[in-house]
């Protein structure tokens, strides 16, 4: 437990150092609300027994941040961080609502990150179209009365954004994040008993976030 949470204590530190380095010299910068859903696929495997494997569904609302530096050639640095807040759950067959979560006290929130080199397929000035593939990694934290579980998961990931600026600094932006994480580990992971049988958790996730926002230009 100790190490995830330094990991991702470390892995939080990184993004807010790597945004800033982004946004540095930029010159768009949108805040975003946005409301993902994601798929996170389970499966464990241990000598002796048979595989198991099961996916969970998140629905989620909350903001992100969208930079990307125009003023650099043809490969623009771009970055967006999505912090969302689970709605409606899902594990295998089972379903819980928003009142459910409220009446378990279970709270699920993550934190959504793509990195990359932004590409603007269509720029008139006032409207502009924005591709980004990057580098994605989702961390996401579930709390229950008596257990906390961390996961995290790194893969590859495209981010598209309209926007339109209706004067020389200020628009308004809208768009979709498309990610598909392939390695992936947990606090489990790391655990004594996960070491003592042999047990092998492997995770993958994909993600949509629709977006609409604000936008500036400087």
């Amino acid at each position: 437990m100790k190490m995830i949470k330094k990991i991702i204590l470390s892995t939080a530190i990184l993004l807010i150092a790597g945004c800033a380095a982004f946004a540095s010299g930029g010159r768009y910068t949108a805040i975003t609300f946005s409301a993902p859903y994601n798929n996170l696929g389970t499966t464990i495997t241990t000598p002796g027994l048979p595989k198991q494997s099961y996916d969970q569904e998140f629905n989620d609302i909350g903001f992100g941040i969208v930079s990307c530096n125009f003023n650099r050639g043809l490969f623009k640095p771009y970055s967006s961080v999505d912090i969302t807040f689970t709605q409606k759950y899902q594990i295998g067959p089972v379903k819980f609502s928003k009142d459910d979560l409220e009446t378990l006290d279970m709270k699920i929130w993550k934190m959504n990150a793509l990195f990359g080199p932004g590409f603007t397929l269509v720029d008139t000035g006032s409207m502009n179209l924005l591709l980004a593939p990057g580098i994605h990694f989702d961390m996401m934290q579930v709390k229950q009365p008596n257990d906390t579980s961390f996961y995290m998961t790194f893969g590859l990931g495209l981010d598209a954004m309209f926007n339109w600026f209706i004067g020389d600094s200020l628009g308004i932006t809208g768009g979709v994040g498309l990610s598909y994480d392939f390695f992936g580990f947990s606090d489990r992971s790391f655990s004594s008993q996960a070491k003592q049988t042999n047990t092998e958790y492997k995770y993958t996730n994909y993600t949509v976030i629709p977006r609409i926002g604000i936008a500036f230009k400087y």
